[in-house]
Order: C-alpha cells, then sequence, then structure tokens
C-alpha cells in the first residue's frame, strides 16, 4: 500500500465552535468520543497524525474553518472524492480534494442569501401569472345609525339616564375589511396574524403557505402573486416556516434557470433538477453534482461526468482547435469559457481571466499544492494516460493485459476480504459503530433541548404578548368608560341649567299674565253701581294701575320665547351630543393607533425571535455538521492507520474498509458503500 494524503480539517476552538446554540464540546468530548478529562479532540487529532505520518501516510492537520465545498451548502463534491480508499494508491487526497461526505440539501444557508435570489427573480419576470382565486365571502356591515336616548320634555333622573347612555354606540366605527384574510376571510386576532402586501389585501400564514405551495408544483403559478404583484420576500421570511422555506427556494432556483440551461440528475432512478449556481469543484470544474444521490452531470452536455482529463465530447470547438494546432495542451476555462493554451516553459495554464488551470486535466491550480488531481506524479499521469488511451483504443487491447488485470483484481478482492475479517479492524469498526449510536443520541438529545427551549420562549413571548394585550385592552375600556362619565355629567348639567331657565321663564310669564289681565277685571268691577265698599276700593286701586301696548307686545314675546324654548332646548342637547361624539371619535381613534402599534411591535418580536431560533437552528446543525465531518474523517484514517499497522506485521496486502454508515435522518455526511 503506497503513500496516502489525508487532510483532517479541524476548526479552532473560538467561541462561536465552542457553544453554538445548545452543543456542548465538554459533553460531547466525554459522551461520545470517551474522552478523560483534560484530553482533548485536537490532541487525539494530533496523536493519531503523527502515527499515521510514522507510517507513511501523509495525513496532516488544518487549524482553520474550512471554506471548500464540503461546508458550502449549494455543492457538494463528487461521490468518489468524498469517499476514502485505502487501496487506490494513485489517486491520494489533498487539500482541495474533499474526504468529507455531502454536505447540507439546503440550497441556502440563509434565508437572506436565499430570498435575495428570490427578489432578482420576481424582479426578472414581466409577464402576469394565472393566480388562485378564493371564494368570496360577505363583510358584517355595522349600522351606525345614532339613535337618541333622551326625551326632550321628560324629566327623568340620574341613573335612568345613564343607563339609557351606556348601550348607545352611535359613535362606533365600521370594521376595517383590510384587517381580515383576503383568502379565508378569517379576522386577526390573538392566535391568526395577518401579513399586509403591495396590493393592500392581507393573508393569513396557512393561505400564503397554500399558495407557497401550489407555486412550488406549478411553474405557471411561480412566483406566487396577489393582484398581479408578486409576494414581497419579507412576507415569506415571516410567514412560512424553515422547511417550506427551503422548498420554496428549491423551486425559484429551479424555475429561475432558463430552460436551455437546466441540469437534471443523469441518473434514471432520480431525475432530481441540479442547481447550476454551485461553488466550482477544484477536481471537476466542469461538473455538478446532484444533492440527493451525489451523482456528477457534466455543465456542457448535461449527460453523465468524464473522465479526469477527458474533455467533453461536446466540445466540438475545443476538438477542432486540438486537431487544427496539433496539439493537446488547449483547455477551456472554466470560468471564462474561453480557450486557452499551455504557453512555453510554463507548468499551467493562465487564461486572460487571470484564472489558472492545470493544462493536463483542467482542475483549479492552487499555488502551494499545484494540481488538484496531482497531474504533476508521473506516475499518476502515466496510469491515467494509459487509462485514456485503452478506453479510446479498446478493441484494440492487447489479449495477455487481461490476465493481469484479472489478478488485480483478485488480489484486491481478497484484501478486502482479508480486512474484513480481521479481528483488530472488526474491533475498531465496533468502536467506530458505538461513537455513531453516541453522537446520534448526542445530537437528539441537542437538538430536543434547543426545540424546547425555543418552544419555552415562543410560549412566553406569546403569553407577554396576551397580557400586553389585555393591560392595553383594560386601558381603553378605562379611559371610554371616564370620558363616558364626564359626558354624561356635562349633559346632566346642562339639562339642570336649562330646566331651572324654563322654570325662570315660566315664572315671569305668570306675573306678567297677572299684571296684564288685572285691567279687565277692574272695568267689570266699576261698571257696576251696586258694587259693595271693598269692591269699589280694589276698582280704585286697579285704576291707578295702567296697562300699555308696550306691556301686552312683551307678554306676546314671553309668550313666544315659552313656545320656542322645547326646540332651542334639544338644539343645545344635540350640539353638546355632537361635540361629545367627536370626542369620542377622537378618542377611538387614538385607542385604534395604540393597537396598531403594539401589533406592530409584537410582529417584530415573533419575526425577530423567529430569526433568532432560526439562526440558531442553523449554527447547532452547522455545528453538528463540522463534528461529524471531522469524526468521519478521523474514523477513515483510523483504519488506514490499523491496516497499514497490519500489513507491516504480517506482510500481506489489507483492503479498504467502509467506515459505519450513518442512519437516514443523520446524513450531515453520506457515504456511498464501496
Amino acid at each position: 500500500m503506497e503513500s496516502l494524503t489525508i487532510t483532517i480539517h479541524s476548526p479552532p476552538k473560538t467561541p462561536d465552535t465552542m457553544a453554538i446554540g445548545d452543543v456542548n464540546h465538554d459533553v460531547y468530548a466525554k459522551e461520545v468520543l470517551g474522552l478523560q478529562a483534560g484530553i482533548t479532540e485536537d490532541a487525539v487529532d494530533a496523536d493519531l497524525v503523527a502515527k499515521a505520518n510514522s507510517l507513511g501516510i501523509a495525513a496532516s492537520t488544518l487549524q482553520k474553518r474550512n471554506t471548500s465545498s464540503a461546508f458550502s451548502c449549494s455543492t457538494t463534491a463528487s461521490a468518489a472524492d468524498q469517499t476514502f480508499s485505502a487501496t487506490s494508491p494513485s489517486m491520494p487526497t489533498t487539500p482541495h480534494s474533499s474526504i468529507f461526505g455531502r454536505s447540507s440539501t439546503d440550497l441556502v444557508c440563509s434565508g437572506a442569501t436565499g430570498f435575495a435570489q428570490y427578489d432578482q427573480f420576481i424582479t426578472a419576470v414581466d409577464a402576469p401569472l394565472e393566480q388562485m382565486r378564493f371564494r368570496k365571502g360577505s363583510l358584517p356591515v355595522v349600522n351606525s345609525s345614532a339613535q337618541s336616548v333622551f326625551s326632550v320634555s321628560t324629566n327623568k333622573s340620574f341613573s335612568s339616564v345613564k343607563s339609557g347612555f351606556k348601550p348607545r354606540s352611535w359613535w362606533k366605527k365600521k370594521s376595517d375589511p383590510s384587517l381580515s384574510c383576503h383568502g379565508c376571510r378569517s379576522s386577526s386576532g390573538k392566535m391568526i396574524a395577518l401579513h399586509g402586501l403591495s396590493c393592500n389585501h392581507t393573508y393569513c400564514s396557512e393561505c400564503l403557505r397554500y399558495v407557497v405551495s401550489q407555486a412550488c408544483t406549478n411553474e405557471e403559478m411561480m412566483p406566487p402573486r396577489c393582484c398581479s404583484k408578486p409576494f414581497p420576500s419579507r412576507v415569506l421570511k415571516e410567514a412560512l416556516d424553515r422547511d417550506t422555506q427551503q422548498s420554496f427556494l428549491k423551486a425559484v432556483a429551479h424555475f429561475s434557470t432558463p430552460t436551455h440551461a437546466r441540469i437534471y440528475c443523469p441518473n434514471r432512478t432520480c431525475g432530481e433538477f441540479i442547481n447550476p449556481h454551485q461553488v466550482t469543484d477544484h477536481k471537476h470544474p466542469f461538473d455538478v453534482t446532484c444533492q440527493h444521490c451525489l451523482t456528477r452531470a457534466c455543465r456542457m452536455c448535461k449527460a453523465g461526468s468524464h473522465a479526469i482529463g477527458a474533455d467533453c465530447p461536446e466540445d466540438w470547438e475545443l476538438e477542432a482547435v486540438k486537431k487544427m494546432g496539433q496539439s493537446t495542451s488547449w483547455k477551456r476555462c472554466y470560468s471564462c469559457h474561453n480557450l486557452v493554451n499551455l504557453p512555453k516553459g510554463r507548468t499551467h495554464i493562465t487564461c486572460r481571466c487571470k484564472e489558472e488551470l492545470c493544462h493536463v486535466c483542467g482542475g483549479v491550480w492552487d499555488a502551494t499544492t499545484g494540481c488538484p488531481n496531482l497531474c504533476g506524479d508521473e506516475a499518476v499521469l502515466e496510469k491515467r494516460r494509459s487509462g485514456l488511451s485503452s478506453a479510446s483504443s479498446s478493441e484494440d487491447q492487447d489479449e495477455a493485459t487481461k490476465p493481469t488485470a484479472v489478478r488485480e483484481q483478485a488480489e484486491k478482492r481478497d484484501a478486502e476480504r482479508r480486512s474484513q475479517r480481521s479481528p483488530e479492524v472488526q474491533d475498531l469498526v465496533s468502536k467506530q459503530a458505538l461513537q455513531l449510536r453516541r453522537f446520534c443520541a448526542f445530537s437528539a438529545r441537542t437538538r430536543s433541548s434547543m426545540q424546547t427551549r425555543h418552544a419555552t420562549d415562543k410560549l412566553a413571548l406569546l403569553e407577554r404578548h396576551v397580557d400586553e394585550e389585555d393591560a392595553l385592552r383594560d386601558k381603553h375600556a378605562k379611559a371610554t368608560s371616564a370620558l363616558e362619565d364626564r359626558q354624561i355629567a356635562a349633559e346632566m348639567e346642562l339639562r339642570t341649567t336649562l330646566e331651572q331657565t324654563q322654570r325662570s321663564v315660566n315664572l315671569r310669564l305668570k306675573h306678567m299674565e297677572a299684571y296684564c289681565h288685572g285691567r279687565s277685571r277692574s272695568s267689570g268691577s266699576s261698571a257696576s253701581a251696586s258694587a259693595s265698599a271693598a269692591a269699589a276700593a280694589a276698582a280704585g286701586d286697579a285704576a291707578a294701575r295702567v296697562v300699555t301696548e308696550k306691556n301686552l307686545k312683551e307678554l306676546g314675546q314671553q309668550y313666544t320665547l315659552r313656545d320656542g324654548m322645547e326646540r332651542q332646548h334639544e338644539a343645545k342637547i344635540n350640539v353638546m351630543r355632537e361635540r361629545q361624539a367627536k370626542r369620542m371619535e377622537e378618542l377611538l381613534d387614538r385607542h385604534e393607533a395604540e393597537v396598531e402599534a403594539l401589533a406592530a411591535r409584537q410582529r417584530g418580536e415573533s419575526h425577530a425571535q423567529a430569526s433568532r431560533c432560526a439562526a440558531e437552528n442553523e449554527g447547532v446543525t452547522d455545528t453538528l455538521r463540522m463534528l461529524q465531518i471531522r469524526l468521519s474523517a478521523r474514523w477513515s484514517l483510523q483504519l488506514d492507520v490499523l491496516c497499514r499497522e497490519r500489513e507491516e506485521a504480517e506482510g500481506l496486502r489489507y483492503g479498504a474498509v467502509a467506515t459505519p454508515a450513518w442512519p437516514q435522518e443523520q446524513f450531515y455526511v453520506e457515504q456511498q458503500s464501496s
């Protein structure tokens, strides 16, 4: 077994990686790895790497954050690059080759990045699409006609007036139709949150999710719209949960890609859409990887991937240039797609776009390590060239090489069986399987703890919002009741004043009538000749009192004043009621503004909490992914070290041993069966 280069990427112990969310690294080291106090995971990796180097296995630990495609949320390396093979001496891994499994199948690492793609998509869409129509419903109409609760000509007590004043609702405003869902007509309340759109319609979360689900399955309905206007990204981020967001963003990436540029998985059992916007794989820059089955496809011909160093047969321009120039050093740049040739005296190609690539395989050139496919190794290059030439001229193969190939295959199978039957290897695989079960249990506890904490925080926030709404409602009720009491008191005071004025007018009218009617009584008594002495005296007093036309005119005016007093008093009461109704309406407007401000603040708090929970969930997922990636790499290196030790001790060849397979629900790192 020849030398292997295995790189373990271990992130440094920074505050971000020591405790992200609910992940406790001390508990992880104790319960999962079984390390004693004082022994760190870095120390274990350092000892393992030192042991591997002493056995001739080139291994190293990079104390930095991995920024390769293994941690990318939009791409993964190929399956062949992600799986260890201890029996492949001609293809050692490098810092550019990912030794990890597939990353998360999420198209986006965060909602901001994914919804930025959605914003670009809706900006590019011009033609209005057919949008679903919901059933129509009638809104309740509030009768706001005012009814008088007082009788002008009745004398009611304060209690009876107040009891009639309380139930009046002629200042109540009509309900706002915009505060109900445009789809299901549900009104906003404690348990229903409405989301406003640019067309002034509102939707509840359930209706938004229904519209989005329809758009994800029907390209004609993408993007989701209302009144020919796409749903804003801010509304979708608030209303959709994380899983629905990921499904929606996958559909956006699918439908936003032009039809002629769409790539589907060449695997007949898969056929999933492959997002072409992936981080470039350094070993296969013209390949994209299916995130469902890890099958690689060619970007140019959209079929299966080609061998390392082989050009795409659909690239007619490159083939024609090679034939005309009688040179095989022409390559197509993976960045600008221009054809470039190897200059004299250079070991690699530098394109006009400043990208560097290998002149043999077209891989991304690295200034430190060179070609990621190790084209500088003469043995590797010779074997690859021989493989390519044999593949191109398979009909002319020599029959003498077939027994050698058969013998090599038999030796390989014997080595693999020897590794599988070795007690030491079986014991190591059993320990690794135990660590796998511990890791799954640790991951489940970590996620359960995080979800419990998130549910508790959400419930506490909901209870606080309910308490705030109740407190504001009580405050508004007290303010409304106080204003009603003041208005009732003011109206009772006005009624008392008007009644006093009416009594004064009636008393004055009585005296004026007595004064003016005295003249007729005195004239009748003076005409009688046989009046008594008392009547003569009274007649003498009346004769001294003179009733003029002015007195009679004033008496008529007093009658007119008495007759119009009822209408005048009613007008004054109505004027007061109008002023009171205006004040009450202003108070209700202030209350409504306070309710809307409270609802907006609560929506902001809920959105902030949801974003915080999503960020914590994503942080925990990334942390568990890094731990799992590191654990898988350690397992592979341990098996390689053990096989090398057994080879040196027994003098026999040991084949590749597969690490324990992760369960389906724990696919942060997905392995391929050997």
